[in-house]
């Protein structure tokens, strides 16, 4: 988004890390994360990305375009650190969309009441904010979608 000149402010744990702490614990996970795809390659359509080592390499390069990226981006406030579901330090409709990739709804271990305070956060600097996947961490549907 910002070298098409668009606005954009990503809030995550991971930020309270340095580029090196990071780039290390993603080559510590890689193999692993891989193994996991592989295990459920049936879970995912197949149509843009072809196989899982375009998958592996498409991820790869994002990373890489992330981390050289990364101070930047922090020195710029684009990349900060934060825990939902605490306040976020904006006002209401700040934003004009909000996205969360992978997290909410994922992790039913923390709870209805955690999922329903971070969006309801989500919602109050987002006009608009959007989920995906809505599926758990097994790809099943979420028992949390129901109660949203």
């Amino acid at each position: 988004m910002t070298e098409r000149n668009g606005s954009v402010i990503s809030f995550d744990l991971i930020y309270q890390f340095s580029k090196e702490d990071i780039e290390k614990r993603i080559e510590e996970v890689r193999t692993t994360v891989m193994q996991q795809m592989r295990a459920n390659m049936d879970n995912y359509v197949w149509k843009n990305i072809k196989s899982l080592e375009e998958l592996e390499s498409t991820r790869m390069s994002a990373v890489r375009k992330f981390l050289s990226d990364y101070e930047k981006g922090k020195a710029e406030g684009r990349y900060v650190f934060h825990e939902l579901p605490d306040k976020l330090p904006y006002g209401a409709d700040y934003f004009d969309i909000g996205l969360s990739s992978h997290f909410l709804l994922m992790y039913t271990s923390l709870g209805y009441n955690f999922h329903i305070a971070s969006m309801t956060e989500m919602l109050r600097v987002c006009k608009e904010i959007r989920i995906f996947p809505i599926v758990d961490l097994d790809a099943n549907k979420t028992d949390l979608i129901s109660v949203c």
